[in-house]
């Protein structure tokens, strides 16, 4: 859904193995926990990343001369 594509997605399974990791990576998925999880993990995984998010460009601007993918001025770029 294109409203929810920034969305961080956190896996909670009970499978451990490499091949289900790399499967949640590869679907879109932020982190990973195992079963049995710790409330405590689950809730300082979801605050880093409503905090921690990291820095976009809000507009995909390129410069007049074809430099592509600067942003026009510090003002261009926003925290989420």
């Amino acid at each position: 859904m294109p409203a929810y594509r920034d969305t961080p997605i956190i896996f909670l399974s009970m499978r451990k193995d490499l091949k289900d990791r790399t499967e949640s990576a590869l679907r879109g998925g932020n982190d990973y926990i195992t079963k049995p999880f710790l409330y405590m993990e689950l809730a300082t995984k979801a605050l880093s990343f409503v905090i921690g998010g990291p820095v976009k460009s809000a507009h995909a601007t390129t410069e007049p001369n074809g430099n592509g993918g600067e942003p026009a001025s510090p003002d261009a770029i926003s925290i989420r």
